[in-house]
């Protein structure tokens, strides 16, 4: 269970720690990428928006808006979200957007979304028990103690602005977003190392690219049961019958790397 970020399609909820104020991460500020500096609004701005006074990363003004949600298609939503907002002109009086779209994005999807508890992994707790010292090994050889381990704050609102301002460029290695009003980029790398992840061991060739590899394939099920002679029922492909590492795997998934509400054993997706 590697976390490949080649390519990051989808950013894991489990990276939800708090990107206020990321020591490693930069502000947008260079001279020729005049789209993504900060937006200074002409009088007529203001009266629409309202002055926004403290701090640029600040959420409190976002926080207390309700404003009307577009109702999007799923293509309408891909189409939109294909092109780099931060490439377009400003056209939203909003501070907190760089362009309707995004705003579009977050108040007619993300603020609809459940943002999921993230819980912390007690990897001392598991190694003092015999039966998951091995796995406690595992989870270190692959890199993921950190990131198991790490506990962390989050503010729902920034997680959500954060999806809807999110660009990511794959040639770059780079992704960009927005606090409150202000444009922050970070690579991946530097990304990974906030989420105590190591992002030299993602990438390279002993790591598993959840993206590109194959579903499992149904003749390799069995080895993750239990054996059929000890008389246990198994139902492959769901949680009836697991070992107990699989089992525990699966359960760590469920609230770490995919937090989801529901029956945190029953597997889902395709790996």
């Amino acid at each position: 269970m590697i976390i490949d970020l080649r390519p990051p399609q989808k950013i894991l909820k489990a990276t939800t720690s708090k990107i206020k104020k990321a020591v490693s991460f930069k502000r947008q500020r260079d001279g020729d990428d005049s789209d993504v500096e900060d937006y200074a609004p002409n009088p007529s701005d203001m009266a629409a928006a309202s002055s926004v006074e403290g701090e640029e990363d600040d959420i409190t003004y976002l926080m207390g808006l309700n404003l009307p949600s577009m109702q999007w298609t799923t293509e309408s939503y891909s189409n939109a979200r294909s092109i780099n907002q931060f490439h377009q002109q400003n056209d939203t009086n909003i501070l907190n957007f760089t362009t309707q779209v995004q705003q579009d994005a977050y108040f007619g999807h993300m603020v609809k979304k459940t943002v999921y508890k993230h819980q912390t992994i007690e990897l001392a707790y598991m190694r003092s028990q015999p039966v998951m010292s091995e796995l406690v090994d595992r989870f270190e050889h692959m890199g993921l103690a950190n990131f198991l381990q790490h506990r962390c704050d989050w503010n729902e609102t920034v997680i959500r602005q954060f999806y809807a301002t999110l660009e990511i460029s794959m040639e770059e290695e780079k992704i960009w977003w927005k606090t409150g009003k202000r444009v922050y980029y970070a690579t991946f790398a530097q990304f990974a190392t906030a989420n105590q992840l190591d992002y030299d061991f993602i990438i390279n060739e002993q790591s598993v690219n959840n993206v590109l590899e194959n579903p499992l394939d149904e003749n390799d099920y069995p080895v993750y049961y239990e054996p059929a002679n000890v008389g246990i029922a198994r139902v492959f492909g769901g949680i009836q019958g697991l070992r107990h590492h699989p089992a525990v795997i699966n359960k760590i998934a469920r609230v770490k790397f995919i937090p989801k509400s529901g029956n945190k054993d029953k597997i889902r997706g395709l790996y």
